[in-house]
């Protein structure tokens, strides 16, 4: 199945489900970009010491988010290996949650590694820069607010991915896991 079917074979509660999270992650990052830009900056020398002191906290945010991405996905092959012993057969739905949950954490594992990459540049080294340090902060800032947006929006699927199995597994409660005998 490719990519571009993924949401409109979705059922409509399922679908709103992931716009859940997704709006979740958007928020997040709306968030954490508002908090960043409000506290403001007069011009280029403030820019650059803001810059310098913001750069070891997003250097810490991408290693967090490259590790955390790898986790999980690592997590989700052993997912999907226990999801293999179940008696019963799993709904596609399951399958494709799990497809959401990889590709958000290989987006999130490249975005960190890309920002840390660009972190490595040597900005304060050359006076060039010098009339772009405000744009070249605005810049990291939103790209670490999508970094962590997108850890945002993989941990609330990954709450309801993790819901479903345990509903699956209890003995009392059912799961949209399960494929039904009729589908």
């Amino acid at each position: 199945m490719s990519d571009d079917q993924f949401l409109s074979d979705l059922d409509p509660r399922r679908s709103r489900l992931l716009r859940t999270t997704l709006s979740g992650g958007g928020l997040a990052a709306a968030v954490f970009l508002a908090t960043a830009v409000g506290l403001g900056m007069a011009g280029d020398r403030e820019s650059m010491q803001a810059l310098e002191s913001t750069l070891p906290t997003i250097r810490f945010l991408c290693s967090a988010a490259i590790g955390a991405a790898a986790t999980v996905l690592a997590l989700m092959l052993t997912l999907l290996g226990l999801s293999q012993d179940f008696d019963s057969e799993i709904a596609p739905d399951y399958y494709r949650r799990i497809q959401h949950i990889t590709t958000m954490c290989v987006v999130c594992l490249v975005g960190g590694v890309g920002l840390l990459i660009v972190l490595t540049i040597p900005l304060g080294e050359t006076d060039a820069l010098s009339a772009w340090y405000d744009v070249i902060y605005y810049v990291i800032l939103v790209a670490a607010s999508a970094l962590g947006g997108v850890l945002v929006a993989i941990t609330l699927t990954l709450r309801v991915a993790v819901n479903t199995l345990v509903s699956a597994v209890h003995p009392e409660a059912s799961s949209s896991m399960i494929k039904d005998e009729e589908e």
